[in-house]
This record gives C-alpha cells, sequence and structure tokens, in this order.
C-alpha cells in the first residue's frame, strides 16, 4: 500500500506535536524519499504545560527537515492535550473536514492502543476509524502497531528481528526510515483490519483495488524477512528520529531522548490496515469495544 506507485499522496493523523517524530519518522522519510505528498494533521498542538505555541512552531519547523508544509494544527476546547479520551464523533467530524480539500489515498494514524496508550492517541485511532465508518470515499486507512514491552525496546536490532504480528496474523507491513521497499496487501482478514506485508520485489498488482472499497482480497507471499538493504540504508542515519525529536526543544527531555535512541519506530513502523466490511454499521468501533472485553481472539486480531 504505502510503496504502490498509485500512492502519491499519504495524510498522517496524530494527536500531538512531536508524535511525528517519535513514532512516525522512518514512515515520513520513506514516503518523502519517493516523493510523494504528505499532509499532517495535529488535533491538539500539545498545550498541557501553557507551551502551545511553541510547540506548533516546533512541529512546523520539524516537518520542514521533509519539505513538509501542509500542516493543521487544532487548537480547541474538545480537543486538548491530557490524560483523557476525546469524543470520536468530533475527532471523526474534523479529520473528514480537513481531508475533503486533500486528495490523499492513505491515512495513517495510531492503533487502539496508541503506542503508548495514550488516551489522546487512542482517541485519534478510534476517531479516524469512526469516520472511515461514516463518510463515503473515505481513503483507506493504516494503524501503527503498538509493540509489547520487549519489542518496543530494541532499537536498531528491530531490523533484523521481523514481524511483530503474532502467530493468528498472516502478516505485517513495515517500512524501515530510507529502504525502497513496496507494499501489497494480504488477505488473511477475517474482521475488520487487514494485515499487509513488506517485500522488496512484489509486484504492483496487488494494489490494483478500488480506491471507493476496501478490499480483502489481494494476495502476497505470507513469507516475512527482513532485507539486509532496508538494515544497511537504516543504520545509515541511526539518529534520524533524534535528530527530528531536536525540532521539539521544549519537550527534549532524557527520557524522550533514550526512548528515541532505543525505540523500535525510530527505525521501522508496522502497520495494520482497517478494513470496513459491507455491512458496517457506524456504530463498529463501540461495539468492537464491546466484542474484545469477551473475545480475546478479536481482541488479538482487531490491535495486534
Amino acid at each position: 500500500l504505502l510503496g504502490s506507485s498509485e500512492v502519491t499522496e499519504v495524510a498522517l493523523v496524530v494527536a500531538h506535536p512531536d508524535d511525528e517524530a517519535m513514532f512516525f519518522w522512518p514512515t515520513l522519510l520513506q514516503l518523502r524519499a519517493r516523493a510523494v505528498k504528505v499532509s499532517v494533521l495535529s488535533l491538539s498542538n500539545g498545550n498541557y504545560d501553557g507551551l502551545g505555541k511553541t510547540r506548533e512552531k516546533e512541529m512546523k519547523d520539524c516537518l520542514l527537515r521533509l519539505d513538509v508544509e501542509d500542516l493543521v494544527i487544532l487548537d480547541e476546547e474538545g480537543l486538548q492535550d491530557g490524560w483523557r479520551s476525546w469524543d470520536e464523533e468530533l475527532v471523526a467530524k474534523r479529520v473528514h473536514d480537513w481531508l475533503e480539500v486533500r486528495n490523499a489515498q492513505l491515512v495513517v494514524t495510531f492503533d487502539d492502543l496508541g503506542v503508548s496508550g495514550h488516551p489522546n492517541h487512542v482517541s485519534a485511532s478510534r476517531g479516524v476509524r469512526k469516520a472511515a465508518l461514516l463518510y463515503e470515499n473515505f481513503p483507506k486507512v493504516l494503524m501503527l502497531d503498538s509493540e509489547p514491552l520487549l519489542r518496543k525496546y530494541i532499537g536498531v536490532f528491530s531490523l533484523w528481528g521481523g514481524s511483530s504480528s503474532s502467530s493468528s496474523s498472516p502478516s505485517t507491513s513495515a517500512l524501515s526510515s530510507t529502504c525502497d521497499a513496496t507494499f501489497a496487501g494480504d488477505s488473511g482478514s477475517k474482521g475488520n483490519i487487514e494485515r499487509t506485508t513488506n517485500t522488496k520485489s512484489n509486484n504492483s498488482s496487488n494494489n490494483n483495488n478500488n480506491n471507493n472499497k476496501k478490499n480483502t482480497n489481494s494476495k502476497s507471499s505470507p513469507t516475512l524477512k527482513t532485507l539486509p538493504e532496508a538494515a544497511e540504508a537504516s543504520l545509515r542515519q541511526p539518529f534520524a528520529c533524534l535528530r527530528a525529536l531536536s525540532s521539539h526543544w521544549s519537550q527534549l527531555l532524557w527520557y524522550r531522548v533514550l526512548f528515541t535512541l532505543f525505540s523500535r519506530y525510530s527505525y521501522v513502523n508496522t502497520f495494520t490496515e482497517f478494513v470496513v466490511l459491507p455491512d458496517a454499521a457506524p456504530g463498529l468501533c463501540e461495539a468492537t469495544k464491546k466484542e474484545e472485553s469477551t473475545n480475546p481472539d478479536l481482541r488479538k486480531r482487531v490491535v495486534a
């Protein structure tokens, strides 16, 4: 998906300034290396400590490192930075309105665990998924996989670690910071998500899905391996994410520096595609959350 020649514009939805640097930088690096247009929406300006305006400028400076100028940062009462959930319908409406004047084929955001469990991250994910359910012709949605604790902090060794998916998931998609990889869909989905896989030489026929449908029938090899080219390319700039984070000087605290140095997300991003089923109802997000609590297999499938 992310490597398809048909993808010319990608939209990133995050919760706060600095999310793009700490979690999504490998993805942004590769997309810009391929001259893919990137648009970014931050649902808040990170004003928890009263530094909202400062953090807005920091995020702008950070993205200018990649010549990304299409940045919108919201600052409204219902979407303030803090350890609380946001209204999913409000998030969905803001995301939809923002996308209406753009031509993105993909939306990239957090998954239902939000990487760190931050409720604003989780709300961003659920709001984007609700928008995909509520609005016609919504772009495909890729959710950044939240990794288990041990896998999250293996740093550069992530490049040789293979997939983070559980045995019940057929495959994953991976991005390392400068590797020229391509992506294709995989057909193992039984619910409302789909795993995708990174292969160096897959053919582009897997990406010919109708943009107005969430197609789960594309095929690709389920073989998972880490490419030496990917490792070599990422090792050439092991501090790329730290340099990006340095733009957010007001947030450059010791624990964020350590996170960036040892985090898997500084080297590899793996994603799960959210697929809207033909009979999906607008209440699917709520229904899924309820069913997850009683069905561990579904939970594993939805948030892996």
